[in-house]
């Protein structure tokens, strides 16, 4: 009686085939893999039978647990027929499997009830791995009805890690003077004064330079969440300075030499003239002296001897200056002569301490 009940239950209106798939039989193998395999039958029959697929969970509901344990070991004609008559289905799939080495071995059979004959029988080998298990199932079943099998599923893959967010600081740069430029790891110049985004924590280098000033490079190691740091840059400021050439120096020297000589011969010449106009005195004296009578010689006398004392003086400070004149004037004359084959005056830069700079300061940020 249950089992007319039974059929009566599964036979619809569309009189649509069922097909029972019956437990693996399971051999050198855990329970836990054989009904995992059993599920994967399951769905493999539902996808190429297109037919009502009867599970053997719904087997075990339908027969109970001892008859299912009789059906997974039903192997044979008779006894496929009776427990498909039982279940109402046409067809029936049974099999086994069975751990061999580092393979499971599987085998489908195909039991048309109805005709009381198998159709097909097939087996495969499957490396013993669980991300190749449903794949080997599938191609099993496909080939078991005749079937295209579907594209093999990629086994699952662990979520890519998260990716940390990048992390940048910013960078307040400034030299401290006016018409200044940065450059950041050979990049293109940046004007100052200037804030930055950078990736960080990260090596950079830092180039500040000006027109008329000495550049600067700094090397810091930004990071970020730094509340801030700044680095007083020293600077220098370079001014036109016109340095004198050799020629300079030598019309300015010969010049100078020159008009000494020149004017030590001027006066030279004066004390020369002025000597010869106090000869003719002391001679117009001498002569005046021995005209006089003695009561007047006493004045004449004392003018005498002023007269000489002043030739006395100028005859010794007119040689002097004479070869003064000579010794200077003589190198003056040469150094002229000699100056316009001096070569040009040059322009050179001098360097000078200047009381500018230029700060660095990072502030962290993401």
């Amino acid at each position: 009686m249950l089992f007319s009940v039974i059929t009566l239950f599964l036979f619809t209106a569309d009189q649509v085939a069922t097909t029972a798939v019956m437990p693996l039989q399971g051999k050198r193998i855990d329970k836990a893999t054989t009904g995992i395999v059993d599920d994967l039958v399951v769905t493999a029959v539902d996808r190429c039978s297109q037919t009502h697929v009867i599970s053997p969970s719904d087997i075990n509901a339908m027969l109970g647990l001892e008859r299912l344990k009789d059906a997974a070991g039903c192997d044979d004609i008779s006894c496929a027929t009776e427990i498909s008559n039982a279940l109402g289905a046409s067809f029936m799939v049974n099999g086994s499997i069975s751990k061999l080495g580092n393979e499971l071995i599987v085998t489908l059979t195909l039991i048309n009830v109805t005709k009381r004959k198998v159709d097909k029988r097939v087996q495969r080998r499957i490396p013993n791995d669980e991300r190749l298990l449903a794949n080997g199932v599938e191609a099993l079943v496909s080939e078991l009805y005749h079937v295209a099998a579907p594209p093999p599923k990629s086994a699952a893959t662990p979520p890519a890690p998260k990716q940390e967010q990048p992390q940048f600081a910013t960078v307040h740069l400034d030299a401290g003077v006016a018409d200044a430029f940065v450059q950041i790891n050979g990049e293109s110049p940046i004007p100052l004064p200037a804030q930055v985004k950078r990736p960080a924590p990260a090596q950079y280098a830092f180039r500040f330079f000006a027109h008329g000033h000495a550049e600067q490079t700094l090397h810091r190691l930004v990071s970020p969440g730094q509340t801030g740091f700044s680095v007083l840059l020293q600077t220098q400021v370079s001014i036109d300075k016109v340095q004198a050439s050799r020629r300079v120096k030598m019309l300015s020297a010969g010049g100078t030499l020159s008009a000494v000589g020149g004017a030590s011969l001027a006066t030279a010449a004066i004390l020369y003239f002025g000597v010869r106009k106090n000869s003719d005195a002391l001679q117009r004296d001498y002569e005046t002296f021995g005209a006089l009578p003695a009561s007047e010689s006493g004045p004449a006398y004392q003018r005498l001897i002023a007269d000489t004392n002043t030739s006395n003086t100028l005859g010794v400070v007119s040689p002097i200056l004479l070869a003064v004149g000579i010794a200077t004037a003589v190198p003056g004359i040469l150094l002229l002569i000699l100056a316009p084959a001096a070569p040009k005056a040059s322009l050179s830069l001098s360097a000078l301490p200047n009381v500018g700079g230029a700060s660095l300061a990072v502030a962290g940020g993401f």
